[in-house]
């Protein structure tokens, strides 16, 4: 954003006095307005053009293989990372067509991973690149670990490890947060049995998100009544993992409720 920019934003706050605030963000350019009528600070900005200033917008994205989608396959560059073939790459795609030139998007979704695999990550992955969105779906291999040992989510504390994750984003980062819900397909039959846990890993993450003020998109039930009416076919190949179709959904949904959040639009 050019410098007359953040002017003419700053000048839009009429009736009040601007005043340099130093915050974590320190590469962007904040202020708080001082309103004399109401004998109090309050922002003059938007967290939406808070970020513009800076040259992009940095969004990460964190998860297993959903998110992963096989980008780790082909390493990219530092311009243009490799984003995979999943709903990360969809969603980058109509970003970059709003926003052209002004978003930086990485994807750090990681096989196999379950929530201990992206805290042990989380330094690499999203902390050091000082993101102003992280977007996390994780859960399916808690879910498989639960299904394969027998112990619950909470035996296996996935309530304090995904609390952790949020936790540490909040405090080293200004990151905004998008939270998604994991999701299994009943076809295969064999993986009916793992609904249950699916649906309680999905509640306990509603929960904590809403601790942290994070943005929350449930998946489950939303992929599933679609397979329901066009077919499981289409939408996952082996019950767990997405087409492209079903890819197209979450990626449908995350801009949906991020736009009705204000994030980017």
């Amino acid at each position: 954003m050019a410098r007359r920019d953040t002017e003419s934003i700053i000048q839009r706050s009429d009736r009040r006095e601007s005043m340099p605030f130093q915050g974590k963000q320190t590469d962007t350019c904040c202020f708080l307005f001082l309103d004399k009528s109401a004998g109090k600070t309050r922002p003059g900005l938007t967290w939406k053009e808070l970020t513009w200033l800076r040259d992009k917008v940095k969004i990460i994205f964190l998860g297993d293989s959903i998110t992963d989608a096989d980008h780790n396959l082909y390493p990219g560059n530092s311009g243009d990372p490799c984003l995979g073939d999943g709903y990360v790459r969809q969603i980058a795609d109509i970003l970059r067509m709003r926003m052209p030139g002004r978003t930086d998007i990485r994807n750090g979704g990681h096989d196999g991973f379950t929530v201990q695999g992206l805290l042990r990550m989380l330094e690499y992955d999203c902390l050091s690149r000082r993101p102003d969105v992280v977007s996390i779906l994780i859960g399916s291999n808690d879910a498989a670990v639960c299904m394969s040992t027998g112990r619950t989510p909470e035996e296996i504390c996935f309530a304090e490890y995904y609390r952790a994750l949020l936790g540490r984003i909040q405090q080293e980062t200004e990151a905004r947060l998008v939270c998604m819900g994991p999701f299994i397909f009943p076809q295969p039959l064999e993986y009916s049995r793992w609904i249950p846990v699916i649906q309680e890993i999905e509640e306990t993450e509603r929960k904590i998100a809403a601790e942290h003020r994070a943005l929350f998109i449930p998946l489950h039930n939303l992929l599933n009544r679609e397979a329901e009416r066009s077919g499981y076919q289409r939408l996952t190949a082996d019950g767990i993992h997405l087409t492209r179709e079903g890819a197209e959904i979450v990626a449908r949904a995350w801009i949906q409720e991020t736009d009705r959040a204000g994030m980017f639009i």
